[in-house]
Formats: C-alpha cells, structure tokens, sequence
C-alpha cells in the first residue's frame, strides 16, 4: 500500500515524502473547485477507484515522467492542472527558501554523514546547504501527518466527501504536503514554533563543548601533584588515628623494657632500715643494743651464663617488631586515605559524566514532548525517553550515594582538614618493574615484624634456659646494727652462688613455649612473604591491563560517541533509525565513558597496592 508507506515516512522531524492521494480512496473523476480563494480538487464516491500509478498519483514522479493509463487521461490532466493552480497558492505560506533538486528517497539529510546519491531517473541539482532548507521545512512536514491522517479517514467513509490538496512542487525534486486552505496558516505557524523547539533541542543534544557535556576532566596531571595531595592527606590522618598512636605508644613502651634490662648488668644496691624493736612482755629497754639501724646491700652480677645478654637482645627484637608494627599501621593508614580518596575522586569524575547524561536526556524528553504535541502518535517515545531518563537519574542518585559515603570515610580519617585532589583524570604514576617491585618485598614491615618476633622469641628461649643455671654475683653488705657485745659490724664482701636445680619443670616448659613461639613467629613471616609476593604480581598485571583496557574504553569511547551522533541524526532527519536504537546508543556511550574512567582509576588503586605489599608506600609518598 503506497499511502501508508508514505505516512509512516512522514513523521514530524522526518523529512521524507508522504502521498496525499491514497490509490485505494473511492474516487470519481476530479473536480476543480474554490475554496477560500484557492483551488482543490474534490472527489466524489463513484463506486470504484481508478488503479493507482503509485509515485505518479502521489505527484512525486514529475510530470514529463508520469504514464497515465488511456481511461484516466481526462483525471490525470485535471489533476496536473489543480496542481499548477494549487502551487502558486501554497507557496506564499511556505517557508521562503525552496529546496533544490534531490533524490525523494534521501531528502532530509543535512548534518548526517550519508549523502544523497543521484540516479538517473532523479536528476540531482548541485549540492546546497540542506540543514538551512530543512529546518525551513520541517515544522510543516512535522504537522502534516495529523492532518493527513485525519483527511484519509475522512475519505474511506462511504457517502462522503473528501477534500484534498494536491502535492505542489516549488522545484523539481522537492516535495512537501499541502493540506487545505483552511488550516494551511495556522498548521505553518504552529509547525515552525515545534521546529524551533525542537531544533533547539538538537543543537543541546550534538553540542560538543565542554561546559555542556560536563564530562570529567581528562586532563594530564603529574606524579608529583598527586603525591604531594596523599602525602598531605597521609600526615594529617597519621596524627587523627588512634590505631597510629597506640602504636606509637607500644613502640616507646617498648623501648623502655630494652631499657630496664640492660639495667641488670649495673651493681644492684639495695637499702634498708629498722627503727627499734617493741617486744609484747613489756620488758622492752631502749639502750645501744635497742636501735634504729640501716644497712645497704650491693649485688653484682659476675656470670650468668648469658641470661642477662640474650634477655636484652629479646626486648631488643621486640622493641623493633613494634617499630616495625607502627610503621604498619602507619602504612596501612596512608593507603586506606590514599585509596579512598582515588575512589572518590573515581566516583565524581563518574558523577560528571552522568550529568552529561542526564542533561542530554532532559533534552531529548522535552524534544519529544513538544513534538508529541504535534503528533500525538509519537507519545510511546516520550514514555521511552521518560524511562531512560529517570534510568539516568536513578544511577545519577546512586553514584551520589557513593561520593557521600567516600566523602564521610575521608572525614573520618582527616576530619575537617580539607584534601584537594588533583582535577585531572590522567595521573602520570611510575609503575616500577616486576623484578623491582618483588624484589622489594622483603621490605614490606609486616614482614619484618613477624621476623624480628621470631628472633625475640628464640632470644627469650636462650634467656630462660641460661637462666636455669647457676649463677655468681658479687656482693657487699653494711649495716649500723651492733652485735651482742656492742660492737659495730663492719663492712663485708663476698662472692655468691645462686642455683635452682628444680622448679617443677617450670623452666624447660618456658623454653618450649618460647622456641614455638619462634617458629610461629618464622612460619607467618614465611606465609606473608608469600602472600605479599604474589599480590604484588598481581596488583602488577593488574595495572598493566587495566592500563591498556582504559586506552581500549577510550577508543570505544569515541567510536561510541560518532555512533550516537550519527544514530541521532539519523532517527532526526530521515526516520532511518528507531528511538530504541538512539537510546541504546546513548547507554552504550555513558557505559563506556564510565568504564574507561573506572578502569583508570583501578589502574591507579593497583599501583598503591603494589606500594602497599612491598613496603614502598611511605618512601613513595615523601619523595619529592
């Protein structure tokens, strides 16, 4: 059926032709009449219709091409003549400019990348700007199809009749809908004002500035910048965290044991005192044998078979295990600032660009509400556009959450110190090699920790066994007291010999606690070593794909854009593409823009985790 190929063609920001003639309307032969001052051609129910000629009864085909058959040679003459008259009529309503020669099939195309092509039986006139002919014609093309609608319905009723403007052509080539000379201003006013609308609409959707499009910053930062943020971030948290001081706190404390038992090697002076006794029986006399006395007691160790040494060298490894257990913690807390704020900074750059994506979908929506004021057929695009919209919207919302949550985790650690990151999304961080990166492993302080404890923990095992041993110590005594003969004692020293043969086994059940003890202490070293080892490689082809994965996203990125650019231009201006597959395309380009910002900013994450497990992190962030 050619009149409703023809009509499905003819939508409101389509600019192709549509037949004003249906072949299968119950026709007689035409009448030229006036109506208001212009002419139409009336056609009157007379049984059956003449076969249709297709293009030619639709007054597409010109006339030097037209065959009319031999027993509708009177119609087609009077048709052609309505049209003459008709022409000079419609053409003081329409838009000023004409448009020149063209293919019917490919009228409309100006911006779009497609091109007319010209045949033989269409002769097409030298090319000339078509955007500026077609935003003249598509507020009346944008209204016709409702009136012809409702005119094709009027004529299939039976005993009816149907008026019908003929097609006026202003060139060859070009062709538009001429509807009845009482609608003819008010449908040409109306259809310019949706054109404006939605022309409007159309230079928001393809604008390429960077205010409009509000996508993130793609600008290059350098290493530098980006360590000098964290590094601030790191100290200001450093000084926030509990976790942080409380380490510091066993790390002096530590210290300070190291301290006290290296204070056993020096003579141990003891001293005492007594005031007179008082004895029950009431006898008691106060006399120089009834004294308050003192005496002092100087103890040196002369040999403990090491007990003292290896007792010192413990508290010395478990003075450094909380040394390194501080710097952990002070590690860790650096990459938990550092990460979430690479997250956050992630997420809003996430957020630019689902801005970009909402704003041209509000375009889009109020594009179709003004042309479904027109065409009211089109109203299940505008439901389409309205779910995607609140689609957008509602991952707009999500992302928000995200930036609000970061946003808190960063407050927690810093609190109101404010840490600006760099705006740029191309960070220039140095990944170093595998073998470097591995290589550095044993730097790790947590690995350090677990051996430094397992060293104090065999130091100890040394302690207590040499502690089961004799030992000599030197020692010197004074005291004021007289003995019976009311002498004073004078001062006396000795060696002395101390020993404990059995204690119940107390003391070899101590060494074996210790020696396993050590050899847990070596097993998790040897298991974090391991452990940081292979998550260093991992975190290292990690940051190498996600790498070329944002470089894959970016080249997806931009094909991606020409592709909904061209797929908007074509639903816009030839009706060759559906709204589903601009949306489609739409959704395609802000999934991509994402992923490559995601996958970015995961690069970056991975190569704080490779500073993270090989122990590199702080040395990274205070290098300038």
């Amino acid at each position: 059926n050619n009149a409703g190929t023809l009509l499905n063609a003819a939508s409101p920001l389509t600019a192709q032709p549509a037949a004003v003639a249906p072949a299968s309307l119950p026709v007689s032969r035409p009448v030229v009449t006036e109506a208001q001052g212009m002419p139409v051609v009336v056609y009157r129910e007379a049984g059956v219709a003449p076969r249709s000629r297709g293009f030619a009864d639709a007054g597409i085909v010109p006339a030097a091409q037209q065959r009319p058959d031999e027993g509708d040679a009177g119609a087609a003459d009077g048709i052609r003549n309505g049209k003459s008259q008709v022409a000079a009529a419609v053409e003081q309503v329409r838009a000023p400019q004409p448009v020149q020669n063209m293919n019917p099939a490919r009228i409309g195309v100006s911006t779009s990348p497609m091109h007319p092509v010209a045949t033989a039986a269409f002769p097409v006139a030298p090319p000339r700007d078509m955007k500026a002919d077609l935003q003249a014609l598509r507020g009346v093309v944008a209204t016709s199809a409702v009136a012809l609608e409702e005119q094709q319905v009027a004529m299939s009723r039976p005993n009816r009749t149907a008026v019908v403007m003929p097609r006026a052509l202003p060139s060859a080539g070009a062709a538009d809908f001429a509807l009845a000379s009482s609608d003819v201003q008010a449908l040409v006013t109306k259809g310019r004002r949706v054109s404006r609308s939605a022309d409007q609409g159309y230079a928001d959707w393809l604008d390429n500035s960077a205010g409009a499009k509000a996508q993130a910053d793609r600008s290059v930062v350098p290493e530098q910048a980006v360590r000098a943020a964290l590094r601030s971030a790191a100290e200001t948290a450093a000084e926030r965290s509990a976790a942080v001081r409380q380490a510091r706190n066993d790390w002096d404390a530590a210290k300070s044991d190291v301290d006290q038992v290296k204070g056993q090697r020096w003579p141990q002076v003891q001293v005492a005192g007594n005031s007179p006794s008082v004895n029950g029986s009431g006898t008691t006399r106060f006399d120089d044998y009834n004294r308050s006395t003192a005496q002092i007691n100087v103890t040196t160790m002369v040999y403990d078979w090491g007990k003292i040494s290896k007792n010192i060298d413990s508290r010395t490894k478990t003075a450094e295990a909380a040394e390194l257990y501080y710097k952990t913690i002070e590690q860790q807390n650096a990459y938990e600032v550092s990460s979430n704020l690479v997250e956050l900074a992630k997420n809003r750059a996430v957020y630019g660009i689902g801005t970009s994506y909402v704003k041209r979908m509000s375009a889009l929506v109020d594009m179709l509400a003004e042309i479904v004021k027109v065409d009211p057929g089109r109203l299940s695009e505008l439901s389409q556009a309205k779910a995607r919209l609140l689609q957008a919207q509602t991952s707009q919302e999500v992302v928000a959450d995200q930036v609000r949550s970061l946003e808190l985790s960063v407050y927690k650690l810093v609190g109101d110190q404010p840490t600006p990151m760099p705006s740029g999304t191309r960070w220039q961080l140095r990944l170093d090699g595998l073998g470097s990166a591995v290589d550095a492993v044993a730097q790790n302080p947590a690995i350090e920790q677990a051996a430094a404890e397992a060293a104090a923990a065999s130091a100890t095992a040394k302690s207590v066994r040499a502690g089961s041993l004799p030992q000599l110590n030197w020692v010197i005594n004074k005291t004021t007291a007289h003995d019976s003969w009311g002498n004073r004692q004078p001062w006396t020293t000795m060696l002395q010999l101390s020993w404990t043969p059995f204690q119940g086994g107390s003391q070899r059940a101590a060494e074996r606690a210790a020696l396993s003890r050590a050899s847990s202490s070596s097993d998790r070293r040897e298991q974090l070593q391991l452990d940081s080892e292979f998550k260093v490689r991992d975190a290292h082809r990690d940051a190498i794909a996600l790498s070329e994965r944002t470089k894959m996203y970016a080249d997806l990125s931009a094909e991606t854009d020409l592709v909904r650019k061209q797929f908007f231009e074509q639903w816009y201006h030839l009706n060759r593409r559906t709204l589903v597959d601009v949306l489609l395309a739409e959704s395609d380009f802000y999934n991509n823009q994402v992923s490559e910002v995601s996958t970015q900013f995961d690069a970056y994450q991975s190569i704080l985790k490779i500073r993270l497990n090989n122990g590199t992190l702080e040395q990274w962030l205070q290098e300038t």
